[in-house]
């Protein structure tokens, strides 16, 4: 792009637009008088997995649902691709695969012909990828068998099915593992990570269950009642590469190792655990320390926290969805 006078965009920014895949900014929506999204905003960038996490009720659906251009906002922006989803433009979403809540589907008619209804409303989607999507979520074999007889897992891979069809740069799904078995649960991880890595598909992924998140996603977002109260990757938000010690007595614990740690960030977590940040080196002198001023030090290990204690952290107990 030229460099021209009055304003123009400079490459920086030109460069930071060209990676945001999804973006929402300033997002709310009442429904009658509860408020579901206030001043809602999140960026999810080109080619990451992307988690989006939050308490039963926190708004997470109703963003996901703007998004899909389901509904509309009362106030603020969404972008896929740095296009407008509030003002119609259904072109854009042609491109962004999507499972929202529970799949429906034409009970009377079987996966292949629902598949190609789907694609039909797409566009430029042939049956060979029709075909092709059903194999890859291991339906070929129920392909002709009406949907009214599809278990409950069944009906869940035929909308993965859907939400895959036509290999779209974004997909978004919501609690994708609902009514699978675990077999299933992992078949669908490795899908999204070979999507990911050799096709550079963009992520979004709504769900209740912490550990997957952590083993999937390279950022997330956490929403609590309609707003963002954090986003960013798992080690930016202090979710990695921390030090977990129990001792009988926490608080004077947080006390002696904020003052002979400077930066060691300590963060009391469930159970009277306290995680920090120091090399483990230091874990002998931390141990000595504590040790020295009275405390039963009965618990010290070492890698990565997990996702839940950052969760519970910011949002409180009440569950996830």
């Amino acid at each position: 792009m030229p460099d021209t006078p009055g304003g123009s965009a400079t490459p920086e920014d030109v460069s930071h637009e060209e990676r945001t895949a999804i973006k929402a900014r300033a997002l709310s929506r009442k429904f009658g008088e509860t408020v579901a999204l206030r001043d809602f905003d999140m960026t999810v960038v080109r080619g990451d997995i992307h988690g989006f996490l939050g308490r039963n009720g926190a708004g997470k659906t109703t963003a996901i649902r703007i998004l899909a251009g389901l509904i509309c906002a009362d106030s603020g922006r969404a972008e896929l691709f740095g296009q407008s989803v509030l003002e119609g433009n259904h072109r854009v979403r042609r491109n962004v695969g999507f499972l929202v809540e529970s799949p429906a589907f034409f009970s009377h008619l079987n996966g292949r012909d629902n598949l190609w209804c789907h694609a039909l409303l797409m566009g430029a989607i042939s049956r060979s990828q029709v075909d092709a999507s059903l194999d890859l979520f291991g339906l070929s074999a129920a392909a002709d068998r009406k949907v009214g007889g599809y278990s409950l897992g069944m009906r869940q891979r035929l909308g993965l099915a859907q939400a895959f069809l036509g290999d779209p740069e974004i997909i978004v799904l919501d609690e994708p593992a609902i009514g699978l078995d675990p077999g299933g649960v992992i078949a669908i991880r490795e899908i999204i990570k070979q999507y990911s890595s050799e096709k550079g598909t963009t992520f979004l992924i709504s769900s209740h269950t912490l550990g997957e998140m952590e083993r999937l996603c390279s950022r997330i977002s956490i929403i609590d009642e309609g707003s963002l109260v954090a986003e960013g990757s798992l080690r930016e938000l202090g979710a990695t590469g921390r030090i977990t010690v129990r001792v009988d007595n926490s608080p004077k614990a947080m006390v002696l190792i904020e003052e002979r740690f400077e930066r060691s960030e300590p963060r009391l977590r469930s159970g009277g655990r306290i995680q920090l940040t120091i090399d483990e080196a230091d874990v002998p002198e931390l141990v000595r320390g504590l040790v020295g001023e009275g405390l039963d030090v009965r618990e010290v290990s070492t890698g990565p926290a997990v996702l839940e204690d950052l969760f519970l952290d910011l949002v409180g107990s009440g569950g996830v969805s």
